[in-house]
């Protein structure tokens, strides 16, 4: 699937959404980005990331092939790619992509 994502559309802060929809509690997103990072990731620091009510808080990009990797979503880096003028495609479509 292509990725077609404004930067105005898709503040960090609205992952939280992802964060409810994959499925997991915020403990094992932690836990599952702390495995991937091989450093420590608490509940609180994913909270602070996440919070809508904290817009200016910024999330560290280090951390964000472990935060779509925990989530099965790639939308954020997706709008990180597009801030390059780049789009990502994902190896499920990659051979259609190839056309």
């Amino acid at each position: 699937r292509r990725f077609q994502i404004s930067p105005l559309q898709l503040p960090f802060s609205s992952s939280s959404s992802r964060v409810r929809a994959c499925g997991m509690s915020r403990g094992q997103i932690a836990g599952t980005m702390s495995e991937y990072l091989q450093r420590h990731v608490s509940i609180d620091m994913l909270n602070a990331w996440t919070a809508e009510s904290r817009e200016d808080y910024r999330f560290p990009l280090e951390y964000l092939p472990a935060f779509c990797h925990a989530t099965r979503n790639y939308d954020l880096l997706a709008l990180a790619a597009h801030a390059l003028r780049v789009e990502i495609i994902l190896p499920d479509d990659a051979e259609e992509a190839r056309i």
